[in-house]
């Protein structure tokens, strides 16, 4: 009886010009990348929140990298938090951590991705 047993089936497509494409394949490349980035993206919200205690002015080159970088991903939770008048005049900038989370919860629920 093979009712028990699951046999392991590879996605495989033929591709117009004949030679066959691994989707499983493909898709872990895909996932593999965007973690990747994402904890390129969480390493430079780091050190970007430490830098930022250390200094006086912002005109370093490597911290200006940084919040270029990490801004487009932070910007939006900042700008939802005023507009819903949320954590104004706090010492601390809640949507930075907000959107570390978001990232970390994110990253976290990719590595779960089941392969093969």
């Amino acid at each position: 009886h093979t009712g028990s047993r699951h046999a392991y089936v590879r996605l495989r497509k033929k591709t117009h010009c004949g030679t066959e494409f691994d989707l499983e394949l493909f898709l872990y490349l895909v996932v593999s990348l965007v973690d990747s980035f994402l904890s390129l993206i969480i390493l430079a919200m780091l050190v970007r929140s430490i830098m930022s205690w250390f200094m006086m002015d912002g005109e370093s080159k490597i911290y200006i990298f940084l919040c270029t970088i990490t801004e487009p991903f932070i910007y939006p939770i900042r700008a939802l938090f005023e507009r819903m008048n949320w954590f104004q005049g706090m010492p601390i900038d809640v949507s930075f951590f907000c959107t570390a989370i978001l990232l970390l919860l994110v990253q976290t629920a990719i590595s779960f991705i089941p392969w093969g």
